[in-house]
């Protein structure tokens, strides 16, 4: 008995929900098909653009002339073509090294291991992040340390900032490139 009742409840429900015609609301439908077309949306005067603007022209000029300085003010020159691939600054070595020093900690981008004032050389741990593409699961972001050395070296009246890798020679890796970043930052402005 218990199952038959089950089965007319089932029947029932599923005739219900099967969306019959005498479920329908046959007024509605009727006034959703005798509804017409209403005005077509205005934009307010007030919010209208202009339907062209003067405001982004470029004044008429010399295009051959460079405009440009490719110095950075304060100056630092970068010395991105040379065999040294450092950055020039006008400070004799010593005042060049403790002002690094200071821009190092301040800008906290690695942790200074060891700074030599008598070599001016400063150690410095540095963090990069690379990431590794897979190809079914979401891209890893690996943190890996990395200790670089910071060299100022005498280049006339003032000093060239360089950074070689552990083995000693120069590099321009990811890290360098934060190192040197801290350094023109500083430097140029």
């Amino acid at each position: 008995m218990l199952r038959i009742r089950h089965c007319l409840i089932l029947a029932l429900s599923l005739t219900a929900i099967s969306g019959c015609s005498w479920l329908k609301n046959e007024e509605r439908h009727q006034r959703y098909l005798e509804t017409g077309a209403g005005r077509a949306l205005e934009v307010p005067p007030e919010l209208d653009s202009p339907a062209h603007r003067n405001d982004l022209e470029v004044p008429p000029g010399d295009l051959n002339r460079e405009v440009l300085n490719t110095q950075p003010p304060g100056g630092i020159e970068v010395l991105a073509g040379s065999v040294d691939g450092g950055v020039k600054i006008d400070l004799p070595p010593p005042d060049a090294f403790d002002e690094i020093k200071s821009a190092l900690q301040a800008a906290e981008v690695g942790k200074i291991q060891s700074a030599n004032a008598a070599k001016l050389t400063l150690q410095v741990a540095v963090i990069t992040r690379t990431e590794k593409k897979r190809w079914f699961r979401k891209d890893k972001i690996e943190e890996i340390e990395t200790v670089r050395t910071l060299h100022v070296d005498a280049n006339g009246t003032g000093s060239v900032v360089t950074v070689s890798n552990e083995s000693g020679s120069l590099t321009e890796d990811d890290a360098a490139a934060k190192l040197l970043g801290v350094v023109r930052d500083r430097f140029g402005g």
